[in-house]
């Protein structure tokens, strides 16, 4: 036989298949349905996307054209590997190894990805070798990529096995210690120039006021509704018995914490000042210690896959929750009624972020959306720049996978802002355990640097266990 007469067969062999299979798949909806063909193997084929999953693993290729079918029916080895995107995919929604999310997200800087999110709740499975290094698959993004935490060195036979402090690049305070008594310090980025430290203490015989205006030409504050008592509706005082005053006036946040407002901190009521410090465009102008540990860990070890990875986001939520405390009372920084005190057995009364009310079972908890786009941190985001695509986890993305996911025997940073009281701004931490806590930004936690892997880059081997992690071959 020619080899153009062989040409022409194989090509009459594969319009015949692609023939069977789609007339098979007639009194189904069109082309979409899959169909199963058992033997010695079982096949798996999408019409409509010329799919092909054997064997019944979590292994699930893509054949681009019939003869690609015919190869991979004729010898398994001759299919395509998968990309790593698929396999997390067919991993959680086919052998129960993690979960689908369904809620609000933000993996892009501007507007939401649209494909699905698959994310880890079994830490068994998870396991990577990407760059040299071992790392745990998180979860995927709406964009199609694969968030990866640094979990320590490979050995020299490929298995990843580090614990503790070994799946860290380091231990490191979040923020420098100068910086911890001021609402700035809280955050992966900050602005120092506007750091307005708190302050303790009361004036006896002062009145308080439910709001607090300020006169431009005469540089003079006024109180309105004024009141005998600091409470939960009068936040705002001159630090006298008067009703107006020159600069500086108090916000009180606690029964006896507050901040000076000057007249250089733009209007004068608390959810202004609060823009001020944390969602104006300029506010990431300095890097905190963890993101510069991260970045000098980066450009030492990664720069070389960076062609690789995808420019996700990596959220550091600052917008803060007038819900308040565990308990759902509004924080003292609510003007239209907030606590001053802590209530029995909580010690959140101040200014509380998102995350910090986020996981007690309100809408918040699990929630990947990120609202404000100066913390939404990418390298193409002007208004939360990242030099490198690299970040830390979220606490919310913390608790999506159970501590069996994230107990590494050791604590470690995430990327979630909790809250700030009279003694510093606190962040969010994975504790020993693997749970989910507040700590001061002055304390010195681990660092594991996320990364985010484009979708399409191969699996080449393994089953994502410690002693067969998924080795990832960059495409």
């Amino acid at each position: 036989m020619s080899d153009m007469t062989r040409r022409k067969v194989n090509t009459i062999i594969a319009a015949i298949i692609v023939v069977l299979l789609m007339s098979i798949s007639i009194g189904y909806s069109a082309l979409s349905q899959s169909l199963t063909i058992s033997g010695s193997s079982s096949y798996q084929f999408n019409v409509a996307a010329i799919n092909l999953s054997y064997d019944n693993t979590a292994t699930e290729v893509n054949c681009q054209d019939a003869q690609c079918m015919i190869d991979c029916l004729a010898n398994k080895s001759l299919c395509p590997l998968p990309s790593i995107y698929t396999t997390v995919k067919t991993a959680i929604t086919t052998n129960g190894r993690g979960s689908t999310y369904s809620g609000s997200h933000q993996d892009s800087v501007d507007g939401s990805g649209t494909k699905a999110i698959y994310y880890y709740t079994n830490g068994t499975y998870n396991n990577v070798i990407f760059g040299n290094f071992c790392w745990k698959i998180v979860r995927t993004t709406d964009t199609g990529g694969v968030k990866i935490i640094y979990n320590g060195t490979k050995s020299a036979s490929n298995t990843c096995t580090a614990t503790g402090s070994s799946t860290q690049i380091g231990t490191y305070s979040y923020a420098n210690s100068s910086y911890v008594t001021s609402p700035p310090a809280v955050g992966f980025m900050l602005d120092n120039s506007t750091a307005i430290p708190i302050k303790s203490g009361t004036v006896s015989g002062a009145i308080y006021g439910t709001t607090i205006s300020y006169n431009v030409p005469n540089d003079k504050f006024s109180l309105s509704s004024t009141g005998s008592s600091l409470n939960t509706t009068h936040h705002c005082s001159c630090g006298s018995s008067s009703s107006s005053c020159s600069p500086p006036a108090r916000y009180y946040f606690t029964s006896s914490s507050y901040v000076e407002l000057g007249s250089a901190v733009f209007q004068r009521s608390s959810s202004a000042l609060l823009n001020a410090w944390f969602v104006n465009s300029d506010i990431n102008k300095n890097s905190s210690n963890a993101k510069t540990r991260l970045e000098n860990w980066y450009s030492s070890n990664m720069t070389t896959y960076t062609q690789y990875l995808e420019d996700a986001v990596w959220c550091n939520d600052r917008s803060y929750a007038n819900t308040g405390n565990y308990i759902s009372s509004n924080n003292g920084w609510n003007p239209n009624g907030g606590l001053l005190s802590n209530p029995s057995g909580e010690w959140y009364a101040f200014l509380n972020f998102r995350g910090s009310v986020a996981l007690k079972g309100t809408s918040y908890q699990q929630n990947l959306d990120c609202p404000n786009v100066t913390d939404r941190f990418a390298v193409g985001n002007t208004s939360a720049k990242l030099t490198y695509p690299v970040g830390l986890i979220t606490a919310q993305e913390g608790y999506f996978g159970t501590t069996s996911v994230f107990n590494t025997g050791a604590v470690y940073w995430t990327m979630t802002p909790c809250s700030i009281d009279d003694a510093a701004p606190r962040m969010r931490r994975i504790d020993e355990t693997g749970d989910v806590v507040c700590e001061r930004v002055n304390q010195s936690y681990g660092i594991r640097p996320v990364i985010s892997l484009k979708g399409s880059n191969i699996v080449s081997s393994g089953t994502g266990t410690t002693s067969s992690p998924y080795i990832i071959t960059p495409n």
